[in-house]
């Protein structure tokens, strides 16, 4: 296998390294990470990474 193409994958769910921390990030999102990242690993890819743009704060 070439260098860098073992991944630590856990037996069940998700990694907590690769775990999403946004509380908006639920079912679909959660279980897409680890896809996407294994894609990326097995073909070389690399995909983008988007952010959220901050929320505006209310003011009172």
């Amino acid at each position: 296998r070439p260098t860098g193409s073992e991944q630590k994958v856990p037996y069940t769910g998700v990694a907590d390294e690769i775990k999403s921390t946004n509380p908006d990030h639920i079912g679909g999102y959660e279980v897409a990470i680890p896809i996407l990242t294994g894609i990326e690993t097995k073909f070389g890819l690399s995909l983008p990474r988007f952010q959220a743009a901050p929320r505006p704060q209310q003011l009172k």
